[in-house]
């Protein structure tokens, strides 16, 4: 019976040179058949590109294990060196972006323009950040992350060097959309990266130390914009931007190597036909505006709305401090800058706390259910403090600075916020991470899109709704997103696995 099975797999052209002495009887030979059959297809399933012409449908592995199935193993300091690397990337774009705030009024000055119109290089280059990464992070997941954050980094020092070098308001708000454009990328392709080479257990802490980065920009960005701008001229901050973009750009260059998995690539877009020796552009070019597809997910719309409150605030404090807190304290351009601190150090503290906080339940989680992977939720469910600390801090920092409060308790009140803002900002990047493993940095996109768009509005209408109402009901009406954020929050944790389950599907 064993020899006729084998016979028929041979006339099938199959051929299995492990069966031999070790099958002992017909049902034992159906069996190993069997599982080789089952080998076989899941093998194919990963092998056939997704635009391949098949008369079948091929299965589908869970995305999270096809994830961890193609990780590459990375030594610990490979793994630092790369997260230290793309997290100074990462601080580019946020750090210019605030960096000419305590500069605005020599800006106007210059210029012969007014406060309000020197802001909209604020806005502007917001508005960059925000749809910047929808097209660093379709090309990222296509094609890899090295060469495009090295192309994003040039363009960056491009935009840059246009910036100090603008002889009217106008160009300088050009310049700085082109600049925009380049700092963009690394926010996302960070997170791609240390999805590609960070296990699960260690997913918090890297999310956390990554955060760090960004969110740190918009603080170091005034320190360091204030005293420069005061002693040295404002046009040496995008020198200095210049600068840090071409060193970014050589270090990636020679220090960092790909960490995508070449099975997930797509093909080059554009190639030579062998037979005519034309160059042919690919028929599977992605869609830069694909990331937003994400939008279909109820769990991504509710997060990508309270990421947008959240940074709704934290920049509309930063945009109305030189005039707030600056005008009240009657404070130099450099003390402006050093105002900053207080936010700062909250979001150190919050993303560093956060990340060990979010990875301590994950592990706790998977060794009190036999290794079974925790939920996304999870990931929310540490922000749950800081969703309500956040409402309690932006109302304070209004009240205070209406009823001139000292400023160390403005200051506190702003500490609060960082700490806060931080932590629900790391909570998010890690459920993006875990929901979407494959396509991180692309969701990751969508909501930076999104809620960085939300800040760039923020930022141009602070000033008037400050000047109409005060800062009391200006950061009142701040503290009622934050409220509605928190109900957000407490949605996704009751009712967060119904939700994915029903969008998913």
């Amino acid at each position: 019976m064993a020899q006729l099975n084998s016979e028929n797999l041979n006339n099938s052209n199959f051929s299995i040179s492990t069966l031999g002495n070790s099958i002992n009887n017909a049902e034992l030979a159906q069996d190993t058949i069997r599982s080789q059959s089952q080998f076989i297809s899941s093998y194919s399933s990963q092998a056939i590109p997704k635009n391949a012409n098949c008369s079948e449908k091929r299965p589908v592995r869970n995305d999270e294990q096809h994830n961890a199935s193609e990780k590459k193993t990375y030594s610990y300091s490979t793994k630092i060196f790369y997260l230290a690397l793309m997290g100074i990337a990462g601080l580019m774009g946020p750090l210019a972006s605030n960096m000419n705030v305590p500069a605005l009024e020599s800006i106007a000055s210059d210029f012969k323009t007014d406060y309000a119109t020197a802001s909209v290089t604020v806005t502007i280059f917001l508005i960059a950040l925000g749809i910047g990464p929808l097209i660093w992070a379709m090309l990222s997941d296509a094609y890899g992350r090295k060469w495009f954050t090295v192309a994003s980094m040039i363009i960056f020092a491009l935009g840059s060097l246009g910036c100090a070098l603008s002889t009217s308001i106008k160009m300088l708000i050009a310049m700085r959309l082109f600049q925009g454009m380049g700092s963009s990328a690394s926010m996302v392709i960070g997170i791609g990266v240390i999805s590609d080479i960070f296990p699960k257990s260690e997913m918090g802490r890297a999310i956390g130390a990554f955060s760090a980065g960004p969110l740190l920009g918009p603080v170091i960005g005034p320190i360091i914009g204030g005293y420069m701008s005061q002693y040295v001229g404002w046009r040496s901050l995008f020198y200095l931007s210049t600068g840090l973009a071409a060193v970014l750009a050589v270090l990636v260059t020679i220090f960092y190597k790909e960490t995508m998995n070449p099975s997930r690539k797509l093909p080059a877009p554009i190639t030579r036909n062998n037979e005519t020796g034309k160059l042919e552009f690919s028929k599977s070019l992605p869609n830069p505006f694909s990331c937003l597809l994400f939008l279909k997910h109820v769990d991504v719309v509710l997060l990508c709305i309270w990421a947008s409150f959240l940074y709704g605030a934290y920049y509309a404090n930063s945009i109305s401090q030189p005039i707030t807190v600056g005008a009240l304290y009657h404070l130099s351009t450099s003390q402006v800058g050093l105002t900053f601190i207080a936010i700062g150090v909250g979001n150190i503290i919050g993303a560093t706390g956060t990340g060990y906080m979010s990875d301590y339940f994950v592990n706790r989680y998977s060794s009190k259910h036999n290794g079974q992977a925790s939920p996304p939720e999870l990931r929310l469910k540490v922000t749950f403090i800081g969703a309500i600390v956040i409402i309690a801090a932006v109302l304070m920092n209004g009240w205070f600075i209406n009823y001139n409060f000292p400023l160390p308790d403005i200051l506190f009140s702003q500490f609060l916020i960082g700490l806060s803002m931080t932590s629900m900002n790391c909570g998010i990047s890690n459920y993006y991470v875990e929901s979407f493993p494959s396509k991180s940095s692309s969701v990751y996109a969508c909501n930076t899109a999104v809620r960085i768009i939300f800040a760039s509005i923020t930022s141009a209408i602070t000033t008037p709704i400050l000047n109409k109402i005060g800062p009391g009901y200006t950061f009142t009406f701040y503290a009622g997103l934050e409220l509605l954020g928190l109900l957000i929050l407490i949605c996704m944790l009751f009712f967060g696995p119904k939700i994915r389950s029903i969008t998913r599907n």
